[in-house]
């Protein structure tokens, strides 16, 4: 069968060829004129678009069921045929044993009953879960060659894109359909975007009292932020959950007093709002320390939240660079791993994790470095939780914008000197995110990187987000 003939039988596919003209009893194909540089084509329902090619194509658009829409381009002259379609997902179906079904249905629609797969592969792009492959197949005796991109629109639609043509249609042809299923995107692009507190969160029930009001997330970080004001240390993330935890607990078993000074210490927040950020944090501080000396007060006794508090704080105290009071506590180490962890997912655009192994080895980093470092650097060093701190307040409060120069600027900060220019010279968020994805190999090394960072530089940083971090210590 010649490309003629099979362009026709396409065409006896679509309900579009016969002797005899036929009534539309469905979608009817029409002609449609792309210019040299056609605009990205958005897929029904919106989250993912594909790039049409030049040129006149007949076109078919239709929703053959619930949630379900594709639409064909068919060029008559050399039989390449291209789709892109949406269907509903499952929540928990992954990209790469989906397409195969996929294939198998869209290849049976035009008459074979079978085809091969060759190249699969699967990862992410742009942050959304994604397959693709090669295939082949015989449609009447004629060889036709493919290629078929998936992707996860949100955990309820997948977006597929084919694109086939004849073997015998030649190289240009072969290489239209494989840019065709290639261009499959979201339509936007996503970074990662880890949020630490959202006024969801703050106001969460943690506790509900029998004949008393609800105590909520708000009140007991709060009484988190006394505790730092008084000890003058900030918490590092992992910490400050067990220490919410703990306060939960004293919520829920202790006395109707514990809870009065809990709402008392929100209010005290709430009151001092208009108050100078170094006034405030001196009487927070000093409720602080009244709450750290009650809690120690009560450990004598056998108070069980009490006791935990203690723990928390003895882990956090424990000395682990150079000779306290000037070297390096357990909670600076801990605050400088997380931080340098979220700087580096920033840069590699996915979760890094403050992993044990990353840990020891930052540790081991710091104490070869410790004996060279001047009386400035290691105080930084050891108070590395506020600059953590004021960071997470400051990321959760940037808009887009600053959130963008923040990942541009904190990416040129960690790759290496020769990587630096191609970074700079990237032109768009579409660029950015495929030279992260094809760097994911460095992230543990921009782990030990942003740990090496000076205090300067990071202050530079955090001016990119457009917000002043201080304002953690005004209150959640």
């Amino acid at each position: 069968m010649g490309r003629a003939a099979l362009a026709c039988l396409l065409l006896l596919l679509l309900g579009a060829c016969g002797d005899e003209p036929k009534p539309a009893a469905g979608p009817v194909e029409t002609i449609t004129e792309f210019g040299a540089n056609p605009q990205r084509l958005e897929l029904e329902g919106g989250g993912a678009s594909v790039q049409p090619p030049a040129g006149a194509w007949l076109t078919l658009s239709a929703s053959p069921g619930s949630a379900r829409w594709y639409e064909r381009l068919r060029r008559a002259s050399d039989g390449v045929l291209l789709q892109a379609s949406v269907f509903p997902r499952q929540r928990g179906e992954a990209p790469a044993l989906v397409l195969p079904r996929a294939l198998d249905a869209f290849v049976r629609g035009l008459g074979t009953d079978g085809f091969g797969q060759s190249g699969r592969e699967a990862g992410v792009a742009w942050g959304a879960p994604v397959a693709g492959s090669a295939f082949a197949a015989t449609i009447d005796g004629q060889a036709v060659s493919g290629h078929a991109r998936l992707l996860a629109v949100d955990a309820d639609q997948w977006a597929l894109a084919i694109g086939l043509a004849p073997k015998a249609a030649g190289p240009t042809a072969l290489a239209l359909v494989r840019a065709y299923a290639a261009s499959l995107e979201p339509s936007e692009v996503t970074f990662y975007a880890r949020t630490f507190s959202t006024p969801e969160d703050l106001a969460r029930v943690a506790v509900r009292p029998v004949d008393e009001e609800p105590i909520t997330q708000r009140e007991l970080m709060s009484v988190q932020l006394a505790i730092e004001a008084g000890s003058g240390v900030r918490f590092p993330v992992g910490s400050a959950a067990a220490l919410l935890d703990a306060l939960a607990e004293e919520a829920r078993t202790g006395k109707p007093a514990s809870r009065a000074s809990f709402r008392e210490t929100t209010a005290v927040l709430e009151k001092t709002k208009a108050m100078e950020p170094a006034e405030r944090e001196r009487g927070l501080r000093s409720i602080g320390q009244r709450i750290l000396k009650a809690m120690f007060e009560r450990v004598l006794t056998g108070y069980k939240p009490a006791q935990r508090y203690k723990a928390i704080w003895d882990a956090l105290a424990r000395p682990v660079v150079g000779e306290m009071p000037e070297g390096m506590s357990a909670a600076a180490l801990r605050s400088l791993h997380e931080m340098s962890a979220f700087l580096a997912s920033v840069a590699a655009d996915r979760e890094v994790e403050a992993e044990e192994g990353s840990g020891a080895r930052l540790l081991a980093a710091l104490k070869a470095r410790w004996p060279e470092l001047d009386a400035p650097a290691r105080k930084d060093l050891a108070q590395a939780g506020r600059p953590w701190a004021a960071l997470r307040y400051a990321w959760d409060h940037a808009d887009a914008a600053g959130r963008g120069a923040f990942r541009q600027a904190i990416l040129a900060a960690l790759v290496t000197p020769d990587e630096a220019s191609e970074v700079a010279a990237l032109p768009d968020d579409r660029a950015r995110v495929a030279w992260m994805h094809a760097h994911q190999a460095a992230a543990d090394d921009y782990l030990q990187r942003a740990a090496a960072l000076s205090a300067p530089s990071r202050a530079a940083l955090l001016e990119h987000l457009g917000v002043d971090g201080s304002g953690y210590h005004l209150g959640w």
